[in-house]
């Protein structure tokens, strides 16, 4: 997907160190700026230190276990710790007759929304969401791949986000959005690739006191035809 089902995929300032453990686990440690990224642009507050993150990745024949960990200064006249985490499976396996596989990945965030949900969902979330705020929620997504040829496959995922904030005098805002993706992938030769996708979501927005735009709730489509050449 060009709004790739394992999440997040994204852009960010930093440095790391990665090793094998064994042959099957591999562990990478980083410090992170999301500040810096391109692709998130939910708001997010500078802390006085970068984020640290702890990547786990345990692969077998056709199975791949990710887990992620993250801790974030959140700078304030409170500061807090936001922390999130994720874990994840894929699963190489035939469907209908083809070679194919499965996703499944779950994460959650407490004052760090930056590391939940796709790039998608983050147009909805930056709207709505100002860096002052406190939150927690999860992003869930199940997704599917299929080879019909050597040259042609396609892939499709669902997903639920949900962003609930604590507001002022007891009230709760709360946004959820569920979201449809599709697409079909030709490659006739290594490195070209060419495809058409598509996506439907359903979002409702309820946040007191808040003026948020009326398109954001309701059905939003979007689709795109892409062209990738590798050199």
């Amino acid at each position: 997907f060009a709004f790739s089902a394992r999440l997040p995929g994204r852009n960010v300032g930093l440095i790391g160190w990665e090793r094998d453990l064994t042959e099957r686990w591999n562990l990478a440690l980083s410090a992170e700026d999301t500040t810096l990224g391109t692709t998130s642009t939910i708001p997010v507050v500078k802390g006085r230190v970068p984020d640290g993150v702890a990547r786990l990745t345990y692969t077998q024949g056709g199975l791949t276990l990710h887990m992620a960990g993250a801790l974030r200064d959140v700078p304030g006249s409170v500061p807090k710790l936001g922390r999130a985490g994720i874990i994840g499976a894929t699963y190489e396996l035939p469907i209908l007759g083809r070679p194919g596989e499965i996703t499944a990945q779950l994460s959650g965030a407490v004052d760090a929304p930056a590391y939940i949900g796709s790039s998608l969902d983050a147009t909805i979330v930056s709207q709505v969401l100002t860096s002052a705020d406190s939150s927690r929620g999860f992003s869930g997504v199940l997704a599917a791949r299929r080879e019909w040829t050597d040259e042609l496959a396609s892939n499709l995922y669902v997903s639920r986000y949900q962003l609930t904030l604590p507001l002022a005098n007891q009230a709760t805002g709360k946004l959820k959005i569920d979201r449809a993706s599709a697409n079909l992938v030709w490659t006739p030769v290594d490195g070209l690739k060419a495809g058409i996708e598509g996506s439907v979501a359903w979002s409702r927005v309820a946040i007191a006191n808040r003026a948020v735009p009326a398109s954001l709730g309701g059905r939003q489509l979007s689709a795109q035809l892409f062209i990738e050449r590798s050199f």
